[in-house]
């Protein structure tokens, strides 16, 4: 935990008997050489990627736990609906659900295969529902998402991305994100649990269920590791922050009529924080984002 805090707070979720498997922000860079094999022979991909994996200090420390790491070559982007983005995704498992897991996996590459040969929106739907029900996301948000995925591809909705933060921005949850970011509370507004992991988008910034998952892992942690915790939801949210933010210098630079971009101007036009900060933290996102929460978690813990 000391070394990778914003790792291993993730697997917090899978210790409390919250899910059996987690999609982290990992630290196994190493594998991306083997990404350009995913579209040629993905079993190779697979195969070579975890085997590098467990020659790691953290893959050690994982088994010792009785967790395990699945990586799954994926072609297909999880954000444009049928865009060729070829990656290996990381999971973390309990050892004993592995083959179970596997086995699901599996039927989202033959999905995605599908859904890139076909076209097939109902395909890609099934790749979201099948991929939130093995991360034990609460169903009212996989299903809201997958509507709201539908709706976007038929031209009549954002997508779910989009509509997260515009709730984020109407609810006021980002009003006090980056107060929060520069000098973390003891306690934060429930709101900020429903943000339990990373690149999750609840129904509802006031989903009751995703904030129960989130409090109920708070709950099982001890002192220290609830301060982490606590930095984490911080980042979770403060990413979307970021989110909006890039929307909005798009949206001042080349203009919209959109619901979406009139909420962006509006929201950082009365923004009483530092827009320079929001930048250079926007930058060390994108450089590296499990390096910059690990960083800023350790500095608070001190």
């Amino acid at each position: 935990m000391e070394s990778n805090p914003a790792f291993y707070i993730e697997i917090e979720r899978i210790r409390a008997n919250l899910t059996d498997c987690i999609m982290p922000i990992h630290p196994f860079r190493e594998i991306a050489k083997f990404r350009s094999l995913v579209l040629e022979n993905p079993r190779y991909a697979k195969r070579f990627a975890e085997s590098e994996i467990r020659k790691s200090e953290d893959y050690a420390k994982l088994t010792k736990m009785g967790l395990d790491v699945i990586v799954a070559p994926s072609i297909l982007s999880r954000v444009l609906s049928f865009e060729i983005a070829p990656d290996l995704i990381v999971y973390v498992c309990r050892s004993k659900k592995r083959k179970v897991i596997e086995r699901k996996l599996e039927r989202i590459a033959s999905l995605e295969v599908k859904a890139v040969r076909e076209r097939s929106i109902k395909d890609r739907l099934k790749i979201s529902r099948i991929e939130g029900e093995i991360l034990g996301y609460p169903e009212c948000c996989v299903s809201n998402f997958i509507e709201l995925k539908k709706k976007s591809f038929l031209g009549k909705s954002s997508p779910p991305e989009t509509v997260t933060i515009l709730d984020c921005l109407e609810s006021g949850i980002f009003k006090d994100t980056l107060s929060y970011f520069s000098n973390p509370p003891h306690e934060l507004p429930q709101e900020y649990f429903a943000f339990f992991t990373s690149n999750f988008y609840p129904c509802t910034v006031g989903c009751s269920k995703a904030i129960s998952i989130g409090i109920k892992l708070y709950e099982q942690l001890d002192a220290r590791t609830q301060k982490i915790y606590r930095c984490k939801l911080i980042l979770n949210v403060l990413n979307l922050l970021v989110s909006a933010y890039n929307a909005y210098k798009f949206v001042r630079e080349k203009g919209t009529k959109t619901e979406f971009g009139k909420a962006v101007m509006e929201f950082f036009s009365k923004f009483s924080h530092d827009l320079g900060r929001l930048e250079s933290i926007s930058r060390l996102i994108a450089f590296d984002q499990l390096d910059f929460e690990n960083r800023y978690i350790l500095m608070h813990l001190d």
